[in-house]
């Protein structure tokens, strides 16, 4: 008889894991969706009469596509790549990539 009853103590106990652990691992993962952030990236491209200003024209080009989309770009956005090339004489060709979270 009082093996007929650790038995269905340990039976019960299992199935009380089963119930149990499963609770905990959905608590988890919605604690855990709160903390998952959206990444996306933005590219501009401009002219200017110097390197420097078609960098600067592309990078608030890329900021104008990053606000459209919903992102407030100075507090969300990184810069994460500029380049510029000469187009001909004291004309410049400029390209930047942005990355924003939210």
């Amino acid at each position: 008889m009082n093996r007929l009853i650790k038995r269905g103590l340990v039976v019960v106990a299992f199935v009380g894991a089963g119930v149990v652990v499963p609770a905990i691992q959905v608590g988890a993962a919605t604690a855990n969706a709160a903390v998952i952030q959206e990444t996306q990236t933005f590219s501009g491209w401009d002219f200017g009469n110097s390197p420097s200003k078609a960098k600067n024209n592309a990078v608030k080009d890329a900021q104008r596509q990053a606000a459209i989309a919903g992102y407030i770009p100075p507090a969300q956005c990184v810069t994460t790549f500029t380049d510029s090339s000469r187009w001909g004489p004291g004309y410049y060709y400029g390209t930047a990539v942005i990355s924003c979270t939210r």
